[in-house]
């Protein structure tokens, strides 16, 4: 019960009390105070005219008038300080939002900054890879070609190598070396070469870059002029006496072997006792043969006659066979034949043909040789101032060659010769005393 005392002597006063909380009731009251007179407004209207004292009840005995109007002030400063607080939460919602879309577009902007170094990077590395010689240290490695201008030699069709590697060395012998062949078993370099001499019948074994002469090795050059030593107990000689230019002998383990026909490939067997060997017959009908000669039990065997391709005016020709010990037939064999127009005619087994077009009309080749490495066919064609490789898989059929086709070099001395050693190709000269 709230008791509010008024006199006559009070000026008249006009007081809005908006939305006190009474426990669980809101109560909205308007009163004007004129004259000792009392209005009350709520919800309901009711009028009193009393000049005496007024009794209204309110839930408190404590509160008067005044606090009540202190109380009504507080709710207004409330009210006031929490339309404050929104205008600040506003401002800092429109603050955040302006700085949120500053922040995405520097975003952007950092991530259009980075792809485009990206892409200007890329390009960097694209267009050095492009210019410089960046091979691995293999002596041959594939590429796509290059574009030519359109003045230049039309485009080749095969896929382009490179020389990657070369290295030399320089070796003072007492004597003049007249065939050095690297030892081969089974198409596996054993690690050396043997070197030999026809003047003073010496041997000489070229190993961890030394050579080593063999002054106690003997070796039966059965009164021939020319002989290659394939391993210290397997020779072939030719432009032997008393038979035809194109007669070969060969020794295997003291085991002999004549041949009236032109050898095109010489390969020792896997256990070094036997060897296997290719003749060319240059008449007509042209014929190939291959032979295996096992030393341990003097046994020869001849594997199938092959029909040669039709091709005329023969330069050189090799062959290159992946045959099993001990067997002679059904021989997986590459022929390769360069012709006088300077075509190099590549054969398998059913004499389907892979033709590689080298421009070698003014050039004098010295030797072709072919070998077998993995899945691969390589073969090198051999001048005076440059060679020409191929390298043809053999179950694919791709083929590779050097880039501008030919690989020019220029040393001192006279070429006597080349070979292959796994996928090196190695050039051997004489330097005259």
């Amino acid at each position: 019960m709230y008791r509010i005392d008024n006199s006559n002597d009070v000026d008249t006063n006009h007081v809005e009390l908006q939305n006190v909380i009474t426990g669980a009731t809101t109560l909205r009251l308007r009163y004007v105070q004129r004259n000792g007179s009392v209005t009350f407004s709520p919800g309901h209207r009711r009028q009193r005219e009393n000049t005496q004292t007024r009794e209204v009840r309110f839930p408190s005995s404590q509160l008067t008038s005044d606090s009540f109007v202190r109380i009504d002030s507080w709710h207004q400063d409330r009210v006031a300080h929490h339309s404050r607080f929104e205008a600040l939460c506003c401002g800092w919602r429109t603050w955040s939002r302006r700085r949120q879309l500053i922040l995405a577009s520097v975003v952007v902007l950092l991530l259009i900054l980075i792809a485009s170094a990206m892409v200007v990077l890329i390009l960097l590395l694209v267009r050095n890879n492009g210019g410089g010689n960046n091979y691995h240290n293999n002596v041959l490695s594939t590429s796509t070609p290059s574009p030519r201008s359109p003045t230049s030699a039309p485009p080749s069709p095969f896929l382009q190598c490179f020389v990657t590697q070369t290295r030399s060395s320089f070796h003072n012998l007492s004597m003049n070396l007249t065939s050095l062949n690297p030892e081969v078993r089974d198409y596996e370099f054993e690690g050396t070469l043997i070197g030999f001499s026809m003047e003073n019948k010496t041997v000489a074994i070229y190993s961890n870059n030394t050579f080593q002469l063999e002054e106690n090795l003997k070796v039966d050059t059965m009164g021939c002029q020319v002989c290659q030593l394939l391993s210290t107990t397997i020779n072939c000689c030719s432009s032997c006496p008393n038979l035809e230019n194109t007669t070969t002998l060969c020794s295997i383990n003291g085991t002999f072997f004549q041949t009236s026909n032109q050898v095109v490939e010489l390969e020792v067997t896997e256990n070094g006792r036997s060897l296997f060997l290719t003749t060319f017959s240059g008449r007509e009908p042209c014929t190939l043969q291959s032979y295996l000669v096992n030393s341990t039990t003097s046994l020869v065997m001849a594997g199938p006659t092959r029909i040669c391709p039709n091709v005329t005016d023969i330069r050189l020709i090799t062959a290159t066979t992946l045959y099993i010990e001990g067997n002679v037939e059904g021989l997986d064999q590459r022929m390769v034949i360069l012709d006088g127009q300077g075509q190099q005619h590549i054969y398998d087994n059913q004499l389907n043909e892979t033709l590689v077009h080298y421009n070698l009309l003014n050039q004098t080749a010295l030797t072709m040789r072919s070998t077998l490495l993995g899945e691969h066919l390589l073969v090198a064609i051999i001048t005076n101032s440059s060679f020409y490789v191929t390298r043809q898989n053999i179950y694919s059929g791709c083929v590779t060659t050097l880039a501008g086709q030919q690989q020019k070099f220029s040393y001192d001395g006279d070429l006597r010769g080349g070979d292959w050693i796994q996928d090196q190709l190695y050039l051997w000269l004489v330097e005259p005393e």
